[in-house]
Order: C-alpha cells, then structure tokens, then sequence
C-alpha cells in the first residue's frame, strides 16, 4: 500500500534488470479515469536480458475512455553509467517493434 496513489490503479512493475545493488526497476501508474484496470495489458517485446543499455517497460491501453483507441505506453531508463550509443541503438530497435501497432498512439 505504501506505493499506492489515490485515483490510480494499482502500479504496473517491472524489477530492475541488474541484480546487484538496491532500488532500481520500473512503475507505470494509470489514472482511473483513462481505463478500467482490464483494459491495462502489459507488452512484452523478449528482449535480450543480457543487454544491460537499457530497460523497457511497455504497457497497452485498450480502449481509452472518451478516445475509443488503444495507446502504448513505454517507460525507459538509461544509467548514466552505460554507454549512450547502446541505449539508443536498443531504442530504435524496441520503436521498431512497436511500428507494429501502426493504429495505435505511441
């Protein structure tokens, strides 16, 4: 409950990718008035977990309330300990992935 926020669904949470170390990983909060909690669908693209550049967190919204469409949500983070051109390289190559859902809101 300590992560919890009024007027939010519950958190969408990734742990962190390194295994070391404390803190760290992803949360995704959507307000109640976008969607209702099944409409929240988490993405997964199987990336390599070895690839440390950088980390992902991608969820789906269907049907946005008073938009009738699906928005993807993504969430990153780069340390600013790796090394900038990887992260951008797997960027580019999650946003190819995701050109997919060319009918979604990215």
């Amino acid at each position: 409950d300590d992560i919890a926020i009024e007027g939010f669904h519950e958190p969408v949470i990734q742990a962190p990718l390194r295994k070391s170390g404390r803190g760290g990983g992803l949360a995704i909060y959507i307000n109640k008035r976008v969607c209702d909690f099944d409409q929240i669908e988490r993405l997964d693209l199987a990336l390599d977990p070895e690839d440390m550049s950088g980390e992902f967190q991608l969820v789906k919204i269907h049907n946005c309330k008073g938009f009738n469409k699906t928005k993807v949500i993504v969430n990153l983070y780069r340390s600013p300990s790796r090394d900038t051109n990887k992260f951008i390289s797997l960027l580019d190559h999650v946003l190819n992935r995701l050109d997919r859902h060319s009918r979604k809101h990215v």
